[in-house]
């Protein structure tokens, strides 16, 4: 099956969108920016998007025009910020709004792998040092405890059978698991009230929950802050978050949220009736109201939201590294103190 190479992945966009940029802010003309971007990236995705952008523009389509023609690179709201730009005077100044936002979705990204990347890799090396446990050595210790004719302490017992298990559906198992997993992706990604339910699920997820709604409402408050401040008006401005939200029940919420306002409720107030985002961002949001400066507001909460955060995944990483700890030494150390307690009642019995 031939691959579309005008899909850039979000790195790709990232270095895209930074590099033109740059060249709009050196008054290079548009038509020009993308033909040095042409010439001098080396990834074929990026010179693919950027030849069909040059053809668009040279048929005198506007830069947004041209990118709703690739769809898969920009999305609904990146195209009405580059039209608001390219409308406004000022596109170079909302690419680097827009490079500045991609760049703090990265970083959280970044930083969430690395506040659980040590604590689940000793998750799993846990795991697989249980497995060869189970595997090869319970079942020499089995043999050596058939020779003793005396009962088998239970915890002893339970560790053989656990063995067996393994040893009887150990690949039966993991088969099953990649097929239930591979299932449940394509349930979520294809049928939303499963997706919602899982969404639901997540955000009650002990410590990560609260992280991943915090995290929404400050991707919202960026792009809100961004799109108010490229000249849209309110409701297409939400109309565009509403679209750029993965999360079911974070989607619903804005969707109520938009419904509210047309209805002649105040911004603050819809935010604060869905109970789905932070009260610091409601009240920023009530004070930009009542200043004229909602963009400015949002951008405030955004920065503050973000902020709680990185702090919330910095305290997630120390608490998860002793507590991951103490389970792999339950883990093994269980399983191997189950195996030697025969061997020292039967020390016991001969001394």
């Amino acid at each position: 099956m031939r691959t579309d190479r005008s899909a850039l992945k979000p790195a790709q966009r990232l270095e895209f969108l930074n590099q033109l940029s740059l060249l709009l802010e050196a008054k290079v003309a548009l038509i020009e920016a993308l033909k040095l971007l042409q010439d001098t990236q080396p990834d074929a995705s990026v010179v693919a998007v950027s030849q069909r952008l040059i053809h668009g523009v040279g048929q005198g389509q506007s830069l947004a025009q041209a990118m709703g023609q690739l769809h898969q690179p920009f999305d609904s709201p990146t195209r009405a910020l580059v039209a608001a730009g390219e409308a406004s005077g000022t596109l170079s100044a909302v690419l680097r709004q827009m490079v500045t936002d991609l760049r703090n979705r990265q970083q959280f990204a970044e930083q969430l792998v690395q506040a659980l990347a040590y604590p689940v890799g000793i998750f799993f090396i846990a795991l697989a040092v249980a497995g060869v446990l189970l595997w090869w050595v319970v079942p020499q210790f089995q043999s050596l405890f058939d020779g003793f004719g005396a009962a088998l302490p239970a915890a002893t017992q339970l560790v053989i059978a656990l063995s067996q298990l393994l040893k009887h559906t150990g690949w039966h198992a993991l088969l099953g698991t990649l097929l239930v997993t591979t299932f449940g992706i394509y349930l979520y990604r294809q049928h939303p009230p499963t997706r919602q339910r899982l969404d639901g699920w997540a955000d009650h997820v002990p410590l990560l929950g609260v992280v991943f709604k915090q995290q929404r409402a400050a991707k919202t408050s960026q792009l809100l802050a961004t799109l108010l401040g490229a000249g849209l008006p309110l409701t297409q401005a939400i109309d565009l978050a509403i679209q750029a939200a993965h999360h079911s029940h974070h989607r619903q919420a804005l969707q109520q949220v938009a419904k509210d306002i047309r209805r002649g409720q105040p911004f603050s107030s819809a935010l604060s009736s869905t109970q789905a985002f932070d009260p610091m961002m409601v009240h920023l949001c009530f004070v930009g109201e009542q200043s004229g400066q909602i963009d400015t507001m949002l951008r405030q909460a955004s920065e503050l939201l973000q902020a709680k955060v990185n702090i919330r995944l910095q305290q997630l990483s120390k608490l998860l590294e002793p507590f991951m700890m103490v389970a792999v030494g339950l883990l093994v150390g269980g399983l191997l103190i189950a195996l030697y307690l025969p061997i020292f009642k039967m020390t016991d019995v001969m001394m």
